[in-house]
């Protein structure tokens, strides 16, 4: 309604909150954490981690509505104005794309045929959650499935899953929305490549493709490598 009265164009209101975001309390609840391919993206100089060939970067939400969200990389002038330690913006961001986003499991069976919508919470140990043994493997996203990948580098849930799993695991990133499960045993990471290409080549959209590594999560000092 307010548009109609005075007459703003959406691109003008978008353009005023990308303006008002220079101010940090502002700015703050909307921080996010989003994957991208660090080979086919100009990832930015500030505002990013890399592991592997993905780059996690810092983004901020402008507008959201009915699924829909408009969001921005964090600027060079943002950074300058806001003048924050890069780990306290990171902090932020993962804490709030946690809280909005939260991680849930999937069996690839119940995903294609459209059951259990919701998926499974798994973190707290009263929601026991048993993983497939099979080289297909489950889904781990979040609950809108939207840049759902995000979830392997949430603090804590690697560590969860391969407590549930009882060993190191890889994962096969399939599109930023999601991330494929796979037990040490079940297959060799060159059978998971082999794979993970075939589904991306099939299923994945240009604008949605993250990596064709595999990577390998390791108990030993809870960390996430690209191993292939």
């Amino acid at each position: 309604m307010e548009e109609k009265k005075t007459g703003r164009s959406c691109d003008t209101m978008l353009m005023e909150r990308v303006f008002a975001m220079d101010d940090y309390q502002t700015a703050a609840p909307r921080l996010i954490v989003r994957l991208l391919s660090a080979c086919r993206t100009n990832v930015p100089g500030q505002g990013y981690r890399r592991i592997g060939d993905i780059a996690m970067v810092l983004y901020l939400i402008l507008d959201e509505c009915e699924g829909h969200l408009v969001s921005m990389r964090v600027s060079a002038r943002q950074f300058r104005k806001w003048n924050r330690q890069e780990e306290d913006l990171f902090q932020t961001a993962m804490n709030n794309t946690i809280l909005r986003d939260p991680p849930r499991l999937y069996r690839l069976e119940t995903l294609l045929s459209g059951e259990n919508q919701e998926g499974q919470a798994f973190m707290d140990k009263a929601d026991p959650f048993c993983l497939s043994s099979g080289v297909c493997g489950d889904c781990l996203t979040t609950e809108r499935k939207l840049n759902g990948a995000v979830a392997a580098f949430y603090p804590g849930v690697a560590a969860r899953l391969s407590e549930i799993m009882g060993s190191d695991f890889f994962l096969a990133f399939t599109s930023m929305h999601e991330v494929m499960l796979h037990p040490l045993e079940s297959a060799s990471p060159e059978v998971l490549k082999e794979i993970l290409e075939e589904t991306i080549h099939e299923a994945t959209g240009a604008e949605d493709f993250l990596s064709y590594g595999i990577f390998r999560y390791f108990r030993e000092d809870d960390t996430i490598r690209q191993v292939l």
